[in-house]
């Protein structure tokens, strides 16, 4: 159901523009008034903010209205507003003492049309909340009763599910079980199939028992023939061994000194050898030591009779030593055996000897 509309009032033939706009504001706030909350009652007639507007004549001059209540206890609004706002309210408050009482009447029409609308909206309004309210306890209900059945149908589902479930687990325990027993059959038949095979074969091992014990008794009196003969043979071994060992000893014993004289001739060869050139080099070294010594000091004795010497008349008549050159070329043993010849002792002629010994020596 619609709210129903409000009915304006017609407008008097001499009511002008200004007029309009006073009653158009009115009717704002009457609109304004319909969202409030129907709960709250409506201000009384006496407010301010119900007053008519000025109406005037349509050659310009205010209607005087007639004394009501709610001039006298007209108010500003604000005690901050200024002059100009103050010789507003005043102009107003004068127009309205002179308005006239038709305005009286139409504001009091809409005013009862407005309250009637209001009961109405009210009571619409209160089915309405009823209407709402018994149709949300039905909605909670079936809702409930909903949730109740989903709840239900889950749990069907659930039981459904474990059913099925605990018979399909029968059903595998089922086949494990046959399965199990077809096994355990295979087993048995294997196991019965086993056993008659140990048998057999404890008797196949009972037969080579006693054959295994005939051949034994043969073989421990094998053994011990064996044995007689490897004990005889064992001794005569021994004999041989023993014979072997004493002609090693005695062979052993002649090997060693016929080796010991030969090594020693040889030896003594050897070293005979080794020990004339070593013997021939260390004699070169010493006679070359020896002579350089001759020969420093012959050089002395030479240096000390020139400073004795008066004058060199005197050294020229001194008797010089001349080397051969010849003498040179050979051998300490060729130079040995010319020593007689250099007309001086043997320290002179060991001098220039040694040039040639250490040509032909080097």
């Amino acid at each position: 159901m619609s709210p129903v509309a409000p009915v304006e009032p017609p407008l008097h033939p001499n009511v002008t523009v200004e007029d309009a706009s006073d009653e158009e504001s009115m009717m704002s706030y009457l609109s304004e008034l319909r969202a409030v909350n129907p709960e709250k009652p409506l201000p009384p007639l006496f407010s301010p903010l119900l007053e008519p507007p000025i109406l005037h004549h349509h050659d310009g001059r205010p209607r005087s209205p007639p004394r009501s209540r709610s001039s006298r206890t007209r108010s500003p609004t604000s005690k901050t507003q200024g002059s100009k706002s103050k010789s507003r309210e005043r102009g107003r408050r004068d127009g309205r003492e002179r308005r006239p009482s038709g305005a009286d009447s139409v504001l009091t029409f809409m005013l009862v049309e407005e309250e009637r609308n209001s009961s109405n909206l009210r009571a619409l309004l209160q089915v309405t909340r009823d209407r709402l309210e018994t149709e949300t306890r039905r909605a909670d209900a079936a809702e409930s009763r909903a949730t109740i059945a989903e709840a239900r149908v889950r749990e069907g589902t659930s039981r459904a599910v474990a059913a099925e479930q605990a018979q399909h687990r029968s059903e595998l325990d089922t086949a494990r079980a046959q399965e199990e027993t077809k096994r355990v059959q295979m087993q048995t038949e294997t196991a019965e199939r086993e056993l008659r095979r140990v048998t057999n074969e404890l008797q196949r091992l009972t037969r080579q028992k006693e054959e295994a014990e005939a051949a034994a008794a043969k073989a421990r009196d094998l053994a011990r023939k064996y044995q007689s003969a490897l004990r005889d043979y064992q001794a005569h071994e021994e004999g041989r061994q023993e014979g072997i060992r004493l002609a090693l000893l005695r062979r052993y014993d002649d090997g060693r000194e016929d080796g010991w004289e030969e090594g020693r001739n040889e030896g003594w060869d050897a070293g005979r050898e080794e020990g004339f050139h070593e013997g021939r080099k260390a004699g070169f070294e010493e006679g070359r030591d020896m002579g350089r010594r001759e020969e420093r000091r012959y050089a002395g004795q030479l240096y000390d009779r020139w400073k004795e010497a008066p004058s060199s008349r005197h050294f020229d008549e001194v008797e010089a030593v001349i080397p051969d050159r010849s003498l040179f070329s050979k051998g300490r043993s060729e130079v040995r055996c010319a020593r007689p010849f250099l007309g001086g002792d043997s320290e002179h002629s060991n001098i220039w000897a040694e040039p040639g010994a250490d040509a032909n020596l080097g």
